[in-house]
């Protein structure tokens, strides 16, 4: 049996409470296309805060969301953590629909971990994680999503939102 993301079942719901009708023949949801959002995103490397590939990540998913959503909001700021690291980070919001008051939103993180410290092949706890199913397929759903609205407006404000440092790691739980 296939599995589906929460993210893709979730946005194909979306586009069936938007009066998509039936998706089986219009195919407002575009597979392929997210696919490819999910090869571009590894192209840039890790997305670990404060890299280049952190950093030329957000400046892609910006642009797309500038080319899709009627609005868009960049909200940066920093984190310092436990050990000192000052972290830059942004969130972006792009907004469909914007003047409608029923709204729905939906959200992924887009930043990798800096060590996959869980990993089971100890040579990999170092490095950090590529991040394609954690965070870069999270962000292609929502960039499908966007595609989708783009094409055919929906009957309610839609906000999708990316948000930065969730994947960091441990910001002091169980730290002294």
């Amino acid at each position: 049996m296939r599995r589906h993301s929460p993210f893709a079942v979730s946005a194909l719901l979306l586009l069936l409470a938007c009066g998509a009708g039936s998706l089986a023949t219009r195919r407002e949801f575009d597979g392929e296309a997210a696919l490819g959002y999910v090869a571009e995103q590894l192209a840039f490397g890790p997305r670990v805060p404060n890299t280049d590939g952190h950093r030329r990540t957000g400046d892609w998913i910006l642009a797309r969301l500038r080319e899709r959503a009627d609005s868009v909001e960049v909200h940066e700021f920093t984190h310092v953590t436990v050990d000192g690291d000052t972290l830059r980070l942004r969130n972006f919001i792009g907004r469909f629909r914007p003047e409608l008051k029923d709204r729905v939103l939906f959200l992924a993180h887009w930043d990798t971990r800096p060590r996959a410290e869980k990993s089971p092949n100890l040579g990999d706890q170092q490095r950090p994680v590529p991040g394609a199913n954690d965070g870069a397929s999270g962000v292609a759903v929502l960039l499908g999503v966007a595609d989708a609205l783009k094409r055919r407006p929906p009957a309610v404000g839609v906000d999708l939102l990316f948000v930065d440092g969730e994947d960091y790691g441990d910001f002091g739980l169980g730290k002294d």
